[in-house]
């Protein structure tokens, strides 16, 4: 098994906690909003990884960014983005 001495990058790992809703689905879209402001403070504006558990999930997510997001740079990345959360 590796480990993440073995990475060639080391990665800094944030956890956050929010207060849980009536459902999953009311959760997870509230977790979406949230999401532009968390990459905006943690990322540093670099790359970062964000992990959701569905397919489904990661599409909504996406779509949620595109709409939110203030780290576009252009309308070429905004464009790309769009691609990709469909």
């Amino acid at each position: 098994r590796i480990d993440e001495c073995h990475r060639p990058v080391r990665l800094r790992k944030v956890v956050l906690s929010y207060p849980s809703s009536t459902s999953d689905f009311k959760f997870n879209l509230s977790l979406n909003y949230r999401l532009s402001s968390v990459i905006h403070t943690y990322s540093d504006q670099k790359p970062c990884l964000v992990f959701c558990a569905t397919r489904k999930g990661t599409q909504q997510a996406a779509a949620t960014l595109v709409k939110d997001a203030r780290f576009i740079m252009n309308s070429e990345h905004k464009k790309r983005l769009n691609a990709s959360s469909t």
